[in-house]
């Protein structure tokens, strides 16, 4: 059975939980995530990430984020 629910994709206007929700229906096997608190401190947190699969995991986000940044 096919679903009537089309999902729109993530953009820019979303609010923090919007941005939550949209990634919680993904099937992810790891999650690191940057955030600014009310008092402009970034906060990060991982799952089951070492530091050094951070860093990797940073770079690659660079990568595609340059990559699409011409779109």
């Amino acid at each position: 059975m096919m679903s009537n629910i089309t999902e729109l994709p993530p953009h820019e206007n979303m609010s923090v939980n919007q941005v939550l929700d949209h990634i919680k229906r993904k099937d992810l096997r790891k999650v690191f995530i940057i955030g600014i608190d009310e008092n402009d401190k970034l906060i990060t947190r991982s799952s089951k990430m070492n530091f050094s699969e951070v860093v990797y995991f940073l770079e690659l986000a660079k990568f595609s984020l340059l990559e699409h940044s011409n779109e």
